[in-house]
């Protein structure tokens, strides 16, 4: 009784969110614990997780949202990247081919790119299990992570060691059609990409946004939260000019929601609110935001939220 209760109530809150087009689901990955977390954006409230402990050592993830399909690189289930519906939180299937996969990114309809701590970029064409490869190299023998597709098809990637910036073209090619130094981007993390522009978070909590079509511009750089954290982890995209980021703090995960400054016209995000505490969260690995889901994915969440109160109730 107490679970339908609990189910109840998120029911109401992910209808009344979605009613105003405002709700954000964000996915964290936890290395640690081997699943993938849940939580509204805007309240914090905690919507369980899914993975069943098979993504131990799992690095970031991404997602797909047309087709409702969460991608979280590496773990024990996959050295390269697993696939689950993150409505449900059903199993869909995994792909070997790439090995060592620790950020990815979704390219257009052109399948998957993702890095693997090496000086290379790795192309899957697809969204399957398979699918034939290609791939991007870096040309300073510097290890590449925090990848993004910017609007034109372009791959970023930079090297949070020295701040080296790189750009390629959508077809594969061993060299990069740009590559700058930016100190700025030294110890920085993730890669949220809005149109051209790619949003980072550093250490301290600032977050920093680059033109991806002239690397060696000025960044754009916000305030800092009033409880910075001393290790940056990700930074992604929400509604209506919200961004989220990741940090740890004192051995906890600490969620900060950013907004873009001058009604949204400005490329400048700056802290919005206190930072909290997702206790749940062992150790994380990456974010990912699914932006006011559609009703059909709503309805797929419930109906995953009715078989977990099925399989609690034969339990």
């Amino acid at each position: 009784m107490r679970l339908r209760s609990l189910i109840c109530c998120g029911l109401v809150g992910l209808v009344s969110a979605s009613a105003w087009g405002s709700y954000d689901l964000i996915l964290i990955s936890d290395s640690n614990l081997g699943v993938v977390h849940r939580y509204d954006g805007d309240t914090g409230l905690y919507m369980g997780n899914f993975g069943n402990g098979d993504l131990v050592g799992c690095g970031g993830i991404t997602i797909n949202q047309s087709l409702g399909l969460a991608f979280v690189a590496g773990g024990t289930t996959a050295p390269g990247y697993t696939i689950y519906n993150y409505h449900t939180g059903t199993f869909i299937g995994r792909n070997d081919y790439v090995t060592g996969v620790k950020h990815l990114a979704v390219m257009g309809s052109s399948g998957m790119v993702m890095a693997n701590n090496t000086t290379t970029i790795t192309r899957v064409a697809g969204f399957g299990i398979s699918g034939a490869t290609s791939t991007w190299t870096s040309t300073n023998a510097e290890i590449l992570s925090h990848i993004g597709v910017d609007s034109t098809s372009d791959v970023l990637s930079y090297s949070t060691e020295t701040g080296r910036m790189i750009r390629w073209g959508s077809a594969p090619s061993g060299t990069p059609e740009s590559n700058v130094m930016d100190t700025a981007y030294i110890g920085a993390t993730g890669a949220a990409m809005n149109g051209t522009m790619m949003l980072s978070v550093r250490n301290n909590g600032v977050a920093i946004m680059k033109n991806t079509q002239n690397l060696s511009a000025a960044n754009a750089e916000g305030s800092a939260p009033t409880s910075p954290w001393n290790t940056s982890i990700d930074i992604q995209l929400g509604h209506a000019g919200y961004a989220f980021g990741l940090g740890r703090l004192a051995g906890q995960t600490r969620l900060q929601r950013y907004i873009r400054s001058n009604g949204g016209t400005s490329s400048i995000y700056n802290p919005f609110g206190a930072s909290r505490t997702l206790s749940q969260v062992n150790t994380v690995a990456g974010m990912a935001i699914v932006v006011a889901p559609e009703p059909g994915g709503l309805v797929a969440f419930v109906a995953g939220l009715a078989l977990i109160s099925r399989r609690c109730k034969q339990k």
